[in-house]
């Protein structure tokens, strides 16, 4: 087994998922699978980012990356969907979103859960019945963690596993778990959810102290009954994720 990994700010690593308006099949073609990936890597250069893992789906994108600058990432993917929807356009000879939303993405909190979620992402392709294993899949960095090419780096594997000798052993045992990562069947709390981790992130506050505050809490239920999101968000969800009665919520959203 490789030596253990030298520790690593865990907060730098985030698992991105983007997926389709409607769940279309936007990655169905070649040609926008390479035209996704291309622009990943090619934004990620002045950036400060490192694109650590991937894997193409027909209808969604799971990416692990790993930055010291949250900003960065937003830049990143606001950059790669934007200029991938008006080439995806281009090519459908199709007008409108492209995407379900921005992205979704959080944050990896500790080693274990990094590996595990490096498997998740590779192991896309098995849950879905797509291929019976990790390796016959194209449109994964699988191939690349196991023949240490391409976006197995050495900097890439120091990163994941300590050392860029002898973790191969350890690489294909985590392949072998079964781990629940971010999905792209979200639910409304789960969108309200990663909304709530977004201000926390943003606002360096947490939401507890944002209830505390009457003016506050009423601009937060009003903000997130605003959100734009693939599934309706009703006063109950609101009142069910803020741990409030739905006649709060109902009462805060019918004032000015």
């Amino acid at each position: 087994m490789p030596r253990k990994p030298r520790n690593i700010n865990v907060s730098q690593f985030y698992h991105v998922l983007v997926q389709g308006i409607k769940k279309e099949f936007i990655f169905d073609k070649e040609i926008f699978i390479k035209e996704y990936l291309n622009l990943l890597f090619f934004h990620q250069k002045n950036l400060d980012i490192n694109i650590m893992a991937y894997c193409i789906m027909n209808n969604h994108a799971h990416i692990l990356i790993n930055t010291e600058n949250i900003l960065n990432l937003e830049i990143l993917m606001k950059k790669v969907n934007q200029k991938f929807a008006q080439y995806y356009n281009f090519k459908e000879d199709r007008v409108g979103h492209v995407f379900r939303n921005r992205y979704l993405s959080e944050p990896i909190e500790d080693r274990k859960h990094l590996l595990n979620c490096l498997a998740y992402i590779h192991n896309n392709p098995v849950k879905a019945n797509i291929v019976k294993n990790c390796s016959e899949y194209k449109y994964s960095s699988y191939n690349d963690y196991l023949l240490k090419k391409g976006i197995a780096t050495d900097e890439n594997i120091k990163l994941l596993f300590g050392s860029a000798n002898n973790y191969i052993e350890e690489f294909q045992f985590i392949h072998n778990k079964n781990t629940y990562f971010l999905d792209v069947d979200l639910d409304s709390q789960n969108i309200l959810l990663e909304e709530l981790k977004k201000i926390e992130k943003e606002k360096s506050i947490k939401i507890k102290k944002i209830l505390e505050k009457k003016e506050e809490k009423n601009r937060l239920i009003k903000y997130l009954k605003q959100i734009n999101s693939p599934k309706k968000i009703t006063a109950k969800d609101i009142a069910k994720i803020l741990k409030m009665t739905e006649k709060q919520v109902i009462y805060t959203l019918s004032k000015k």
